[in-house]
């Protein structure tokens, strides 16, 4: 695993250690390194492995594609539940900066599980501190991706509201 790719893991287990728990974020059970064995002999580099609770229905784009968007009973309780998961994030003074619908899960009661801390930075005060890293996805990014600095909840604030409309029209507002 290259230096990067380690930097993204260490990442993702610190935030799931740093009290990141709601019923509407993926739980981290457990995280490591283990040595990949050939006949008993170590081959190649170590391998990493992050195990986190099951969200056995999936990716929650891959839902929303298959419905062609999402109801407004339905949509109103997908998005709050990704609401109170954000609220809880910011709360702890972290934002995510990697927000879709791609890295939200559904459990097996259609719960939303938002994953994938790799890119999530840590901010002082009440609104954060100014950023500089252009990160995430395209699609989801706020026009304060032009190469000046951001701050991270209202960029994920933004991904969120890409989200909302993706939700119920099953498609990206900008293309």
């Amino acid at each position: 695993m290259d230096e990067e790719s380690q930097k993204t893991f260490r990442k993702e287990v610190e935030l799931g250690q740093a009290g990141l728990i709601h019923p509407n974020i993926l739980q981290l059970l457990g995280a490591g390194r283990a040595d990949i064995l050939n006949n008993g002999v170590k081959k190649g580099n170590p391998a990493f492995y992050i195990v986190s609770e099951l969200a056995s229905n999936g990716e929650a784009y891959d839902y929303v594609e298959a419905a062609e968007g999402l109801e407004d009973r339905y949509a109103r309780q997908l998005f709050s539940q990704l609401v109170s998961a954000i609220d809880v994030i910011h709360s702890k003074g972290v934002a995510h900066r990697d927000l879709k619908l791609e890295n939200c899960f559904l459990s097996s009661e259609v719960q939303v599980k938002v994953a994938d801390f790799g890119l999530s930075k840590a901010f002082d005060g009440p609104s954060g501190e100014a950023l500089k890293t252009q990160c995430g996805t395209p699609n989801y990014m706020g026009p304060e991706f032009n190469g000046t600095t951001y701050e991270g909840p209202p960029a994920d604030i933004y991904a969120m509201g890409v989200m909302l409309f993706l939700i119920t029209q099953a498609q990206f507002p900008f293309s």
